[in-house]
């Protein structure tokens, strides 16, 4: 397993200061959210692109909802890609440190995907018959680590008859440093 990962089940491994984790990534200005309000046409999928520059990230919240009766959503990890141009507005939680730089960067529209060679790391099916949303806790993982200096591919697919109006939110946390201390233990 590569070293970037060895701190990947934090939560888990300091039960009792996860939360405190959160929070002080809020206080920092290190932790952001970004939406995105898309239509994917019938049997059409569409991607967004993460490029985590030099940062360890975690995606620690993510939210769907969708009026389609069915929808995919998956994470790839190093696709073949052209970069896309389009950034999505990522939003600092703490809005008191609106300056901070964001070190992540996503885009709506990534060209040339390519994911033969990719690692798919999440999959999960939104069945919505009655139009719900899928939380958090609903999708695969609630907390996912990314790799530093990796593109990542966020495909959402609508394989029904019709087109399908999508919403999605996503959390994002960072760390400055590769092995970050307990709270605890600062």
């Amino acid at each position: 397993m590569a070293d970037y990962l060895t701190r990947s089940d934090y939560k888990i491994m300091y039960p009792a200061d996860y939360q405190d984790v959160v929070l002080q990534k809020i206080a920092e200005g290190q932790a952001v959210f970004g939406w995105a309000d898309f239509t994917i046409a019938s049997g059409a999928e569409l991607d967004f692109q993460l490029k985590t520059n030099g940062t360890l990230t975690h995606i620690y919240g993510r939210e769907v909802t969708t009026s389609s009766e069915e929808l995919s959503y998956s994470l790839y990890e190093d696709p073949s890609l052209t970069d896309g141009s389009t950034e999505v507005k990522l939003t600092h939680l703490n809005r008191t440190f609106a300056g901070t730089d964001i070190p992540i960067t996503v885009y709506s529209d990534p060209t040339n995907v390519d994911l033969t060679s990719a690692n798919q790391i999440e999959l999960d099916e939104v069945f919505t018959a009655d139009k719900k949303s899928s939380t958090i806790g609903a999708l695969a993982g609630s907390e996912r680590v990314l790799a530093p200096n990796t593109d990542y591919i966020f495909r959402f697919s609508n394989p029904t008859n019709s087109s399908a109006r999508v919403f999605a939110k996503f959390f994002f946390y960072f760390w400055s440093t590769r092995y970050p201390q307990r709270i605890l233990d600062r």
